[in-house]
């Protein structure tokens, strides 16, 4: 019997066949993703955590699909770089699958980690994430984006304030230590001619 037909005699079930098809597929890897575990991943070196599966699918894909921000903050701490594409297609970035898939906990979490809501999510079209939030007509997707890319550039506000008030300060203390040293060498040059003006000359000793 084909695949197909087996499928079709699945019925209602045919889903969750095919999600657990994915997890066995997956040798426990998706099962630490779905249950928001990582002490069998805690064992992997970081090209098996790089690794896909028999699917082509990640697990930055799979931390996307099932919603596990948790996950996502713990495959960038063991290194796995997210601004990558994690399909098989080699098309879409974790934040492309993210907004597509309505998944807002993990935008944040992707933008909090750095990879920014402004910045291209695909391989082929290099569009941002604001794009698609458009075209799939979910709003508040588009919103809380917005919210983020406000976010980023208050925080960019901020740091360019603080950067210039600080820059300002190094300026003032470098020119304040200059005047310094330029009023004690004035100083020693007036004390010296003073000197050398008011001292009887070597003359006036001898006829003394």
């Amino acid at each position: 019997m084909s695949f197909v037909g087996s499928s079709e005699l699945w019925g209602s079930d045919a889903t969750a066949r095919l999600c657990q098809i994915l997890l066995e597929a997956n040798d426990g890897m998706a099962q630490q993703i779905v249950e928001n575990r990582h002490d069998l991943l805690d064992l992997m070196t970081l090209k098996e955590l790089e690794r896909v599966d028999d699917c082509g699918l990640s697990l930055p894909y799979l931390a996307v699909h099932y919603d596990r921000p948790d996950m996502i903050r713990y495959l960038h701490k063991r290194g796995i770089d997210l601004s990558k594409t994690c399909d098989p297609m080699d098309f879409g970035t974790p934040m492309f699958y993210a907004v597509n898939l309505g998944k807002i906990h993990i935008v944040e979490a992707l933008d909090s980690l750095g990879v920014s809501v402004t910045n291209v999510c695909d391989n082929y079209l290099k569009q941002t994430p604001t794009y698609y939030a458009s075209n799939i007509g979910d709003a508040s997707i588009a919103e809380h984006i917005e919210l983020l890319m406000q976010k980023e550039q208050r925080a960019g506000d901020l740091f360019m304030k603080n950067f210039l008030k600080s820059k300002t300060r190094r300026r003032f203390l470098l020119m304040k230590k200059s005047v310094i040293t330029i009023q004690r060498c004035t100083r020693g040059l007036a004390d010296r001619i003073c000197l050398l003006y008011t001292s009887p000359s070597p003359r006036d000793r001898q006829k003394s």
